[in-house]
């Protein structure tokens, strides 16, 4: 169970990670070196931590890995 949080008010995580980019290099010399794989496996891991750290209840913790710019702002 998550602590008590001194303003009596929940704690919530929001979690977004983005494992795949449009725009890489080198056919786009301003893009992103390459895309990175060990995002989702990150996530989990931080949602754990975050989980045993007593702070965060599993229900405050929302994992997102949105495909694009619209499904983030959703």
């Amino acid at each position: 169970m998550a602590r008590p949080e001194p303003r009596r008010k929940a704690n919530r995580a929001l979690l977004v990670g983005v494992p795949e980019y449009d725009y890489k290099q080198p056919e786009r010399p301003n893009g992103v070196p390459g895309d990175l794989k060990a995002v989702a496996h990150n996530l989990t891991a931080l949602r754990d931590a975050l989980g045993r750290g007593g702070v965060f209840g599993e229900d405050e913790i929302v994992e997102s890995q949105p495909a694009n710019v619209d499904d983030f702002d959703r």
